[in-house]
């Protein structure tokens, strides 16, 4: 099943058993600073991506396409009642505790490998705040992120976060 498949089934899901939403507002802000097109060009230009489409190179009228749907689909999604836009501000302690987390990683076989898929130990402020809230909240993330799936068991282990569930694993 794609993921696409899977988001709509679990939307449906959430729908039907009166479940909202809710993403942060550092999130959209995020997509609103960087652009869609910034951040369709960044994940077109990772191995996952080509390998996902199964090409070696994704050319500028994919991603062309690729940017308007996501752009759609943004707009769309702002306007449903049951989507939420969380306004949060991370304490710094904690984003300083989740920095600390994923630098004690360094080093081992996991860590590693993620360095050298990401190029970087640490996420993103937002991916760092997104484990805060969820932590914060007691609220799942539901991601196929691996900044976050990758070390899903050593943020649970280490309290950083509730519970991630990785998409593509979710089942129905």
């Amino acid at each position: 099943m794609e993921l696409t498949d899977k988001i709509h089934i679990l939307t449906r899901y959430f729908l039907d058993n009166n479940i909202d939403i809710y993403t942060l507002n550092l999130i959209m802000i995020e997509i609103r600073r960087k652009s869609v097109a910034q951040i369709v060009d960044e994940y077109c230009n990772t191995s996952e991506a080509k390998r996902k489409l199964g090409v070696k190179h994704i050319n500028d009228a994919a991603r062309y396409s690729i940017q308007l749907n996501i752009q759609s689909k943004i707009n769309k999604l702002k306007d449903k009642p049951w989507f939420n836009i969380e306004e949060y501000d991370p304490d710094n302690t904690d984003i300083e505790n989740v920095k600390k987390f994923y630098e004690s990683l360094i080093g081992t076989e996991k860590m590693t490998e993620h360095i050298k898929k990401k190029g970087s130990a640490v996420p993103s402020f937002v991916d760092m705040a997104l484990l805060c809230y969820s932590n914060d909240n007691s609220a799942h993330i539901i991601t196929n992120d691996t900044d976050i799936t990758r070390f899903k068991p050593e943020l649970k282990r280490d309290m950083i976060c509730f519970e991630v569930l990785k998409l593509s694993e979710v089942s129905f």
